[in-house]
This record gives C-alpha cells, sequence and structure tokens, in this order.
C-alpha cells in the first residue's frame, strides 16, 4: 500500500524490466473494486507487481477519483514512438477479477520485450501467435543490441497489435527449447 505518490514512484523504479499494476482507489465510493482488485492481485501476483492506494491527497493529486486501475509497461523495452508506457483501465469501476486480469495480460506486454523463463507464460496467455526472436542477452552490458533488434521488430508488431506478441530471448537461456527445433549450436 502506498501513502504517497513518491512510494509510488520508488515502486515504478526498482525495476524497468517488469510490469506494474497500481490500483487507485476512494473506499468511500469504491469499496467493491478494491475487494476485486484484492482478488486480481491473489491471481496475478506471480506474474505481475501489484501496488495499490486508498490515500485521498494521492488520489486528488493524480487526478483520479473513485477507482482507477494502471498498468505501467516495463521502460527498458517502451519506445514512445510505438507506444504508451502506461494504460489505464477504460471502465469506472472494475466487473470482475477474470475480466481484469484479461485486459492486464493484454496491457502489460510491451510491443517488443524480453522472454525469460520465468515471464515466458506471460506471452503464451495472450493466446497470439509468438515470434521471438533467440539472441544473445546482456542488458547489464550490451543493452544497445537489445534495442537494435527491438527497433527492427517494432516496425512489424506496430501493424500487428491484439494480433501477434513479440519478443527476445538469450538463446543460452533457451537452449532446450531451441534444440526441440532442430537448430543447434553451430546454426548461429
Amino acid at each position: 500500500e502506498f501513502h504517497s505518490i513518491a512510494e509510488i514512484k520508488d515502486f515504478l523504479s526498482e525495476t524497468d524490466i517488469e510490469s506494474t499494476v497500481i490500483g487507485y482507489f476512494d473506499l468511500e465510493t469504491n469499496a467493491e473494486d478494491k475487494r476485486i482488485f484484492d482478488e486480481t492481485h491473489r491471481i496475478g501476483q506471480y506474474r505481475y507487481r501489484f501496488g495499490f492506494t486508498t490515500n485521498k491527497d494521492v488520489l486528488r493529486e493524480m487526478k483520479y477519483s473513485g477507482a482507477a486501475l494502471v498498468v505501467y509497461r516495463p521502460s527498458k523495452f517502451v519506445v514512445d514512438k510505438y507506444e504508451k508506457a502506461k494504460s489505464r483501465f477504460p471502465g469506472k469501476t472494475l466487473k470482475s477479477s477474470g475480466s481484469l486480469i484479461k485486459w492486464i495480460e493484454e496491457k502489460a506486454i510491451p510491443l517488443v520485450g524480453l522472454k525469460k523463463l520465468g515471464t515466458a507464460g506471460k506471452y503464451d496467455d495472450l493466446n497470439y501467435p509468438q515470434l521471438t526472436l533467440f539472441t544473445d542477452v546482456d542488458l547489464e552490458r550490451n543493452v544497445k543490441q537489445f534495442q537494435y533488434y527491438a527497433n527492427r521488430l517494432r516496425k512489424i508488431a506496430k501493424d500487428k497489435i491484439s494480433k501477434m506478441s513479440f519478443n527476445i530471448a538469450d538463446r543460452k537461456e533457451f537452449a532446450p527449447l531451441i534444440g526441440k527445433y532442430g537448430i543447434g549450436e553451430s546454426d548461429k
């Protein structure tokens, strides 16, 4: 739970490679929406980072009234030219945790993201065809190489939103999967 905008900003800055879901609730008017959010958090807590605030000063500063749910995409993978860094749930109230999870799944995935063993399920959950580029990924030492490939994929992906998902995965991390496709180390 956040009690200030500074706490929200700190939470968002903790990672630049994971999506974050934050709920903003006025408990006097939207207690049921908060309950649905809590249920959604229990379902999705292992796939996404969740936080919330009920602080009236924060709601006022953020210009949210009632209930608002915002997905913040990972900043390392978002390029403003192709997509927005965040998406707000379009309704004034939350209907059900099932529909909310589906919306989060669609909005949390960046246009071109990093597929890791721990995040591969997020792409599978979309039930879209996937294009995965297997290459050497080192975001610590060579983020420019990642961005080079991601920018080329974004040019294709921008026309395939809600039809396909695009990602880049480290070939060493996914070596067993690559082997199933009949591609070996000599096929670099």
